[in-house]
């Protein structure tokens, strides 16, 4: 399988898989898997958020930034926005190369959903957000298959993500964001690249565009 040239590449390689992704305005009412039940080895997210960030394109905090954030804060939500506006770009190239098959472009939608969400985070705490330098600028992959093979560990690699970012703040709007973006990526995502790995119908269709309404900070979670 090709690998994508950098490891950031790797937390946000798109698959297709059998089934659709459901559109995860069914599961707002759901309990959200967080750090608190998983076994988290923060040595490990630590050094994986270390080589993440030495790739990011966008994490340099503005030097005349004056919100409330802490430095560390701000650079967590960088990082973030950076891992869902590559995985964007990604979806997107693959689409362009090989057609409409899903999960793909539902997944791209949710990805869509997920840095709007952060938006309101830059907006609420007065951090500038910087656009997607990632379009047009990400490798691509030679079949679906390789995409799929190379999904089940990117999901691995970004669950670590989350697990170091959620120890970076003890503000309840910031932590619920990645405890929810790191819930798609496990319980949406992951389980969807694993049924891609045995074979799966990459055919398009689906269910909708899964970006819900995204009225408000709580609420608009309508994607995987």
């Amino acid at each position: 399988m090709r690998r994508l040239g950098a490891i950031v590449a790797l937390i946000l390689v798109v698959s297709a898989c059998e089934g659709q992704v459901e559109d995860e305005a069914t599961t707002t009412n759901e309990t959200v898997t967080t750090t608190t039940l998983r076994d988290v080895d923060l040595t490990a997210a630590e050094a994986t958020a270390e080589d993440l960030l030495s790739a990011c394109a966008i994490c340099d905090v503005p030097d005349d930034y004056s919100g409330p954030l802490s430095p560390v804060e701000a650079q967590g939500l960088l990082l973030a926005l950076n891992d869902e506006y590559h995985a964007w770009a990604v979806y997107d190239r693959v689409l362009a190369d090989h057609g409409t098959v899903q999960p793909f472009a539902n997944i791209r939608n949710a990805e869509s959903n997920h840095y709007t969400k952060l938006s309101y985070l830059f907006e609420e705490y007065n951090l500038a957000m910087p656009d997607n330098p990632w379009i047009e600028h990400v490798d691509d992959f030679e079949t679906v298959e390789m995409a799929c093979a190379g999904g089940v560990e990117a999901e691995e690699i970004n669950a670590l993500l989350y697990d170091h970012l959620l120890s970076t703040t003890d503000r309840e709007e910031i932590l619920t964001t990645y405890e929810r973006l790191q819930w798609a990526s496990l319980e949406r995502h992951l389980p969807a690249f694993e049924r891609c790995g045995e074979g799966g119908d990459h055919a398009g269709g689906g269910h909708g565009n899964g970006q819900g309404n995204g009225a408000g900070h709580g609420s608009g979670w309508a994607d995987a």
